[in-house]
């Protein structure tokens, strides 16, 4: 911090962050001039070569020591002080100069190869030139696009965005359809305004502020783990007969997303036998199961075509049990199925979560759109997921899927299921559903914030229940708590006190040591120590504050919340000894035995704000739900056989 300007423009990298780079073309130049001096020995006889020996040997050595200077520089000051480094940029002339004479020596070397054929040495030497110019061309030109910073004004960057996702979505078909031109044209502005804001900061300045949060959030938990109760421990628990339909219910939610999550859940040799080999794989017991191993191999499930037993289709249907099924995945629609879940005597219809381009740009539809919700104030929800369920209920009315089922499964319950963008979309379709089927209910596992206000969100809660595990990032994604973050990230970056290759170099030997399970008991209090000289605890600077709330075109828009009820699946940290076993991290399979997850009813409040955390991205995976729910059930029948709930 803060970017490097050298060269006469300003480039995506910071002062402090080349000594990695350095150290290691030094390590490059290093083997090279070992290289060239053997040949130089073997080949001294050679008189035709002593120029190009003599002329790569010292851009070798200039090269090493230049590097050998910017690595030493880039380990002066800290993170928020740069000023020990303000030399680096002048050096930057001596290296392109050094480098594009190096570059502008083996181009020689290979010239003199090609007009005299009969030189000593020659393969041995081609060898060395080609790969020594190969190797130093592709490194610097890697070099010069990771760090090529293309920061532009809003206007200008809002375009760039539209014409990358329109490339990523076939410019074609977007010219056709004004509403997803539009869609892409307000995506392009958030992606413009969060990307491109004037914060100052490169990747490893935002790497380094997440791992500070992390450490003193961590360290806060343990400090007062030892003073008051764990706050879930305060709240109201989910009983049994809560728990029972979630848990299974979840079983549609992920059975929808097909082969993929199929195979990444499950060994690989097991998940290749059903590729490969499927006439020998089990045959499916339950509809889920079924849509799980027998829904294609690709994402967008095109080995099915969308077919209805309602309608009288002429295709024979694969399993008795799917009344619809659509593979269609594109902006504003996501695939989705109607089974009949016979032992429960209910029709589920389940939504897929994101897993495409098409789908993130509906999930970045962040524009309000107004709910048809009388006697409630702000009854605004999100624009792309509305959208959605509305297209999803136009389809199944047209198919005759609703009338289908109120005619022949009137005596059936009718239960919406959803994951992820699927969750969102589940609990807005369960509210247009409930004009013609008033005991419609919803479960939404990992749903995003998508009602504009709590009253709204309490309507919600008479027929919409959220799921939500541990650390989810997903259910705490909103514009102001993104922003809020970057606030953080700023203010963790200007006051730290240490170098960054120091706070990285500990992260790495932290996950080392905890992989191998050597951590040592120490730990914690060692982070507790440490935290008071590497972050200050002064408050965000005003001038960051107000830049890092600022959104373009956004700013009346209201703060979303979540929908409905709020289960939280969160980890049972019963006592200090736990919780600082767990902080530590000894070994991975003392982390796994001893971590168990509390079902625990929560407030809308609780999911404002994000969490660092090391699992915040794999807790909202699919998978890792079905996991925690099936723990969650073995500690709720405990407690209840105890008489603890």
């Amino acid at each position: 911090m803060p970017k490097i300007i050298a060269l006469g423009r300003k480039w995506n990298l910071s002062s402090d962050d080349l000594f990695i780079p350095a150290l290691f073309e030094s390590c490059i130049h290093l083997a090279r001039t070992a290289v060239i001096t053997s040949f130089f020995v073997a080949t001294g006889h050679c008189l035709q070569w002593k120029i190009f020996f003599s002329l790569n040997l010292l851009t070798l050595v200039a090269l090493t020591s230049l590097n050998a200077i910017i690595s030493s520089i880039s380990l002066r000051g800290t993170i928020a002080d740069d000023t020990p480094r303000k030399t680096i940029p002048t050096l930057a002339p001596y290296y392109l100069a050094l480098t594009s004479l190096d570059i502008l020596i083996l181009i020689y070397g290979l010239v003199i190869l090609h007009r005299q054929p009969d030189m000593c040495a020659k393969t041995s030497l081609l060898v060395y030139v080609s790969a020594s110019l190969a190797a130093t061309t592709v490194f610097h030109i890697c070099l010069v696009v990771a760090i090529w910073d293309s920061t532009t004004p809003l206007a200008d960057s809002s375009d760039t965005w539209s014409r990358r996702l329109k490339w990523l979505l076939h410019t074609r078909t977007i010219k056709n359809n004004p509403n997803v031109s539009e869609a892409l044209t307000n995506v392009s502005r958030v992606l413009a305004d969060f990307f491109d804001c004037d914060t100052n900061l490169v990747a490893s300045d935002v790497a380094v502020a997440l791992l500070l949060l992390l450490r003193r959030q961590m360290c806060t938990e343990w400090r007062h783990a030892s003073l008051r109760p764990h706050p879930h421990h305060r709240r109201v628990p989910v009983t049994q007969a809560e728990l029972e339909p979630v848990r299974y219910y979840f079983q549609y939610a992920e059975a929808i997303y097909g082969l993929p999550l199929y195979l990444f859940s499950r060994p690989l040799m097991h998940g290749m036998r059903h590729i490969c080999c499927p006439c020998t794989a089990p045959h499916p017991e339950s509809v889920s199961e079924y849509i799980s191993v027998r829904s294609g191999a690709c994402c967008c499930f095109a080995s099915w075509p969308p077919q209805s037993l309602c309608c009288g289709g002429t295709r024979r249907i694969p399993h008795p049990d799917i009344l619809y099924f659509s593979h269609h995945n594109e902006i504003f629609l996501s695939p989705f199925l109607v089974a009949v879940d016979r032992s429960r005597k209910a029709i589920v219809v389940a939504i897929r979560g994101s897993l495409s381009t098409s789908d993130i740009i509906t999930d970045l539809a962040l524009q309000t759109a107004p709910l048809e919700i009388t006697a409630h104030d702000n009854p605004y929800t999100h624009s792309g997921m509305l959208a959605c369920a509305r297209r999803i209920l136009q389809e199944l009315e047209h198919e005759g899927v609703m009338h289908s089922i109120s005619a022949r499964y009137a005596d059936h319950a009718l239960v919406v299921v959803g994951h992820s963008l699927g969750a969102g979309v589940a609990a807005l379709l369960t509210h247009l559903l409930r004009t013609a089927f008033p005991s419609v209910v919803c479960f939404a596992y990992g749903p995003p914030a998508v009602l504009a206000s709590p009253s709204t969100s309490h309507y919600f809660a008479t027929f919409v229940t959220s799921v939500i595990l541990n650390a989810d990032l997903v259910c705490r994604l909103t514009r102001r708590s993104l922003h809020a973050l970057q606030g953080d990230v700023v203010h963790a970056v200007q006051t730290c006190r240490e170098r960054k290759v120091d706070v990285l170099g500990k992260a790495v030997v932290e996950y080392v040591r905890r992989a191998v399970g050597i951590a040592r008991d120490g730990d914690v209090e060692d982070a507790v120590d440490e935290t008071t000289p590497i972050a200050l605890e002064s408050p965000p600077s005003a001038g960051a504050s107000a830049s890092m709330t600022r959104w373009r075109g956004f700013d009346a828009d209201p703060e979303m919340t979540l929908p409905g009820r709020i289960m939280h699946l969160v980890k049972d940290v019963p006592s200090l000894e736990t919780n600082a076993s767990f902080v530590r991290g000894r070994s991975a399979a003392k982390n796994k035995k001893t971590v168990k997850y509390k079902a625990v009813w929560a407030n809308y409040d609780e999911f404002k704000h994000i969490v660092i955390s090391s699992s915040m991205l794999s807790d909202h995976l699919p998978n890792n739900y079905k996991c925690a729910l099936g723990m969650v059930e073995d500690e709720v029948e405990v407690e209840e056989e105890g008489e603890v709930v």
